[in-house]
């Protein structure tokens, strides 16, 4: 039978980890963050403010916020990321972050997104 081969630190590169990722036994441990919309809720003051504003004959405005883009740690902590007007922007932002986070590693992204490593870390 033959002798199976040990994981060390110089095996990562044959793995070609990311930056962030690292090697744990024979499985590749990754720091897991997920990431999800968030639609906003509605902020009572500001529907008062918009029937006072509009019974005096101002103009009424948007009381309903925008999207958020939030990231979830293994913890279950969250972080705001981005926040755009509509579901489809934050939608398509949500998607190029989560792919910026596969493609650079947990510590480049964190940079990136001015995030602190240790959220990430969970």
């Amino acid at each position: 039978m033959a002798a199976v081969p040990s994981l060390t630190t110089g095996s990562a590169a044959v793995l070609n980890l990311a930056p962030g990722r690292f090697l744990a036994g024979w499985k590749t441990a990754r720091v897991a963050l997920r990431f999800e919309t968030k639609k906003p809720r509605i902020q009572w003051v500001g529907v008062a403010l918009d029937i006072v504003s509009a019974s005096t004959g101002g103009g009424t405005s948007s009381y309903s916020g925008k999207v958020k883009v939030v990231a979830f740690n293994d913890a279950g902590k969250h972080r705001v990321i981005d926040a755009m007007d509509s579901d489809q922007d934050a939608e398509v932002r949500r998607v190029a972050i989560e792919r910026d986070y596969d493609l650079l590693g947990t510590e480049a992204w964190c940079q990136k997104y001015d995030v602190p490593t240790s959220f990430a870390e969970g």
